[in-house]
């Protein structure tokens, strides 16, 4: 079977790669991109606000990605 994954551009534009989240995390620089839930790998230059009563992160795109209680400590530490 084949893996697919959505990469949503600050454009609006969405493609799609035959690669898994797990390949694209493993290529992409880990200081700039972070797997913050099990669906989600976002572009730490990308969030803007972090939305603590519902555990998600809002991004420039006006997305808004849940945040994984296992990647949380990790993803706070990131901004402070």
């Amino acid at each position: 079977s084949r893996v697919y994954c959505d990469i949503h551009l600050l454009s609006g534009e969405v493609i799609t790669a035959s690669k898994s989240l797990k390949e694209l995390e493993e290529i992409l620089p880990n200081n700039l991109f972070f797997r913050c839930h099990k669906s989600y790998l976002i572009n730490l230059n990308h969030c803007v606000e972090y939305i603590r009563a519902e555990e998600q992160i809002l991004l420039l795109n006006k997305d808004i990605v849940p945040l994984a209680q296992r990647s949380k400590s990790e993803y706070l530490a990131l901004f402070h």
